[in-house]
């Protein structure tokens, strides 16, 4: 029903009101990408207002489900449990991962049956038709990432080959339990520190995943 716009170029209805929107988030440092995204959403006519809160008060009405626009990362676990995200039990209770409030039949079936089954191909076929429920749903909007994890460290430590193990949900509890101090390494750092030098080292691609497993 928002089809003209006013004397600012929002989007309005017949009632006069502007088709408007408010993005409530924790850390002024996303201020860089908002202003951007606000640049978009008003020069399609959407009034797109900021709201900087304490990450406190804001992750509280998450969980409450007081917010109708909400920007976070939502990761998942190394082995799914549909059930614990999606599943309609969840969908009127406050605080847990269905945080769209998500509910469908068929996905709760599905959730119901993995839960039962120990034959890998069909928990494999269960978990690609409820991403497709999800995804035709639209409960979330995809967004961006970037496929690469920065590490600072001084450069006097040992590693696996790949770095971080191929189950890697943290790179901080690999480093933690795979890395090793290098007594040669340590002593190259210590000179070239006294020497007031660079250790050069240029991008390091050490994925452990295979290419056919992205």
């Amino acid at each position: 029903g928002f089809t003209r716009r006013d004397d600012e170029g929002y989007l309005i209805n017949d009632r006069g009101e502007r088709l408007e929107v408010t993005l409530p988030y924790a850390w002024q440092a996303w201020e860089r990408i908002w202003l951007i995204v606000r640049e978009d959403y008003e020069d399609a006519g959407v009034k797109f207002n900021l709201q900087l809160m304490d990450p406190t008060t804001l992750m509280k009405q998450v969980t409450e489900r007081n917010v109708t626009f909400h920007f976070q990362n939502w990761a998942s676990i190394l082995f799914p449990n549909p059930k614990g995200s999606w599943h309609s039990s969840l969908a009127d209770q406050p605080a847990n991962n269905n945080m769209p409030g998500f509910k469908n039949d068929e996905l709760d079936r599905l959730c119901d049956e993995y839960d039962v089954i120990f034959d890998r191909k069909r928990q494999k076929e269960i978990i690609r038709r409820i991403d497709e429920i999800i995804f035709n749903e639209h409960p979330y909007a995809l967004a961006w990432f970037g496929p690469f994890v920065r590490i600072l460290y001084w450069d006097k430590f040992g590693h696996p080959e790949t770095w971080v193990s191929q189950t890697c949900q943290d790179p901080e509890d690999d480093i933690i339990h795979l890395w090793w101090h290098d007594p040669d390494k340590g002593g190259n750092l210590e000179k070239a520190m006294e020497e007031n030098r660079k250790l050069e080292q240029g991008p390091i691609d050490h994925s452990p995943w295979k290419e056919e497993d992205r």
